[in-house]
């Protein structure tokens, strides 16, 4: 045998030796596998769970911002609910938050809403209504305000009745509202996955 044939045969030994010790064994790509199938189930769940977190969020942050312009502005009489922008949610257990008559939250703040900083020229005395910008909930839900629970849309009772919950609601992730209509103030709770403030009149 020539001296280059031994040298060639003795490069590709070397060529195989060299994969064989590079490569990875079994148990190696079986873990490598499943840390892949790990991080292919854990992450979309942790990226959900952050983007829920984060809408509730929003949606507190909503429903405390608009109980604020509301609070110590009595609604106009004979309405039922106030709704912001939004899709209708579901409301089969408690359908009075759907039927009735109804005004949108923006010009209900802005006829009764916190007064604005100044007047404008000529407007002495009567200041500028600011109200807040309302738009539908994180998951493209209406807010809705329980007036009707305020005296003036239920029928007259004999008997004197207690103070009653005002909330402003969203339907949360489910979209069905699972709060009660007209709850006691004293004993009210929000219901289900709902997010909703009290508002005092």
């Amino acid at each position: 045998m020539r001296a280059w044939d031994t040298h060639r045969m003795t490069a590709r030994r070397t060529s195989v030796a060299g994969m064989a010790t590079g490569g990875f064994t079994l148990p190696q790509l079986a873990a490598a596998v499943a840390l892949v199938l790990v991080l292919a189930l854990v992450v979309p769940a942790l990226a959900a769970t952050i983007v829920h977190r984060r809408r509730v969020g929003r949606a507190v942050e909503d429903v405390t911002r608009i109980g604020a312009a509301l609070r110590e502005r009595a609604p106009a009489s004979l309405l039922r609910t106030l709704a912001s922008p939004g899709e209708m949610p579901k409301s089969p257990k408690f359908p009075e938050w759907l039927t009735g008559r109804s005004d949108t939250l923006a010009s209900q703040l802005a006829a009764n809403g916190p007064p604005g900083m100044d007047a404008p020229p000529g407007n002495a005395g009567h200041p500028t209504r600011q109200p807040p910008e309302i738009g539908a909930d994180p998951w493209g839900n209406r807010y809705l305000v329980n007036v009707g629970v305020l005296s003036g849309v239920e029928p007259a009772r004999s008997e004197a009745r207690p103070a009653r919950a005002i909330w402003v609601l969203s339907a949360g992730a489910n979209g069905i509202i699972e709060t009660p209509f007209d709850q006691p103030a004293a004993t009210a709770t929000v219901g289900g996955d709902d997010v909703a403030v009290r508002v005092w009149w």
